[in-house]
């Protein structure tokens, strides 16, 4: 097992004693859960520079730069094809 899947394993673990505990105690499940718009809202801000924050800023970024190496220099142009949706 490599380590990324070590990891994984780890967190998955403990999400699993965390829901077993919850799921044994209710009233401590719902304080948890009355607090998750709380987090969520936190986590949002704390990496707001890669959420997007309205409908017109999906796509857009200022973070990455990134080139597409064409084969060829100009577009290549296809007739479109048909397909029979019964298939």
């Amino acid at each position: 097992m490599d380590e990324n899947a070590a990891e994984i394993e780890f967190y998955y673990d403990e999400v699993e004693k965390v829901c077993l505990y919850l799921a044994e105690n209710l009233v401590k499940a719902k304080q948890v859960f009355n607090q998750f718009p709380i987090l969520i809202k936190r986590l949002l801000d704390q990496f707001k520079d890669v959420v997007f924050q309205h409908s017109n800023d999906i796509g857009k970024t200022n973070i990455l730069k990134h080139k597409i190496n064409l084969v060829h220099p100009f577009p290549i142009m296809a007739k479109p094809k048909t397909f029979d949706l019964s298939m």
